[in-house]
């Protein structure tokens, strides 16, 4: 990471270790590393580990394109929440319009069946959540991992980054047979800014 929006270089680190002091299952690890090329001094970098479905990373079952019924179907998936809206398979959702790309199963994997499957879990998802009667029911609570939600949030509150609100580098995954989960956290260089709002 070029920490570009950060003059501190750090923001990444502390929310990254903020992360790991929560429930949350993982958090990106990394060091801070001075690039010279050619003798030349290029810049510090964050040396970390990139967001992907591995059993040291985000451990959930990892999908295979022949996985189209049944508990097969229900995961592991990892999607990104980002306005970006540039990777080759992408929803917005049908009740908040948010932006989901799929990171795993990747492009190649990815079936039409299971694009669906996902699509439909998290429209599902925001019915519930926004209809009335659902919302009293609790019925939404059957869809996600509330305390993972409530750790994601929280860091991002306490490290005030905007760029949930957008939103921008927003991580969730579902493994198989289990609910859809917060996290891993990314990205905060451009956090820790007094006057922003990101309620």
């Amino acid at each position: 990471l070029a920490n570009w929006l950060d003059r501190t270089l750090i923001r990444n680190d502390i929310a990254f270790h903020v992360s790991g002091l929560t429930g949350l299952a993982w958090a990106p690890r990394g060091v801070f590393v001075e690039l010279v090329m050619n003798g030349e001094f290029v810049g510090n970098y964050y040396l970390c580990e990139q967001i992907k479905v591995d059993k040291n990373r985000v451990n959930i079952q990892e999908m295979k394109a022949e996985d189209s019924e049944g508990e097969a179907l229900t995961g592991g998936y990892l999607v990104e929440l980002d306005t970006s809206f540039d990777e080759l398979n992408k929803f917005h959702s049908a009740v908040r319009d948010l932006p989901y790309m799929f990171k795993s199963p990747e492009d190649e994997v990815l079936t039409p069946v299971q694009f669906s499957w996902f699509e439909n879990y998290i429209n599902s998802f925001e019915r519930a959540l926004y209809d009335d009667a659902s919302f009293i029911r609790e019925d939404w609570l059957e869809m996600i991992d509330l305390s993972s939600f409530a750790d994601w949030w929280f860091i991002h509150q306490l490290c005030g980054n905007p760029e949930v609100a957008l939103p921008k580098s927003s991580y969730m995954h579902k493994d198989r047979g289990g609910k859809l989960t917060a996290g891993p956290v990314w990205d905060f260089d451009f956090s820790f800014c007094a006057g922003y709002d990101i309620s």
